[in-house]
């Protein structure tokens, strides 16, 4: 995640959206990848055709569901920060233990990461 936020950081500093000193700092970064130059509709996208909780498992662990089918084109979003918002959510169910459920049946469009 270091290098891409490097390569976003810097991304996002050279398209004028960061304000301020050019020492982009992780929360902002962060904010600026969520809002996107799309008021952030891939983020609301992403929460909800993408990656969900589904409930728990047997363990009373988190699920989170992860729909490939639920994928856009790569033609009509940006793929690095498409996956940037996923790893973004993953990252809310760190604290504890969680069961990853990955659906790629369907999918019209498989990525080298799924």
């Amino acid at each position: 995640m270091d290098e891409q936020y490097r390569q976003w950081r810097r991304k996002i500093i050279d398209s004028g959206q960061a304000t301020g000193p050019s020492r982009l700092s992780y929360e902002d970064f962060k904010a600026a990848v969520m809002q996107g130059d799309d008021n952030g509709r891939l983020l609301n996208y992403v929460n909800t055709n993408i990656i969900f909780q589904a409930g728990v498992d047997f363990e009373s662990r988190p699920m989170v569901v992860v729909s490939a089918c639920g994928l856009p084109s790569p033609s009509d979003v940006d793929y690095e920060r498409l996956l940037t918002l996923i790893l973004f959510r993953l990252d809310q169910f760190v604290e504890s233990d969680y069961t990853v459920v990955m659906l790629t049946s369907g999918a019209q469009h498989n990525p080298s990461w799924t």
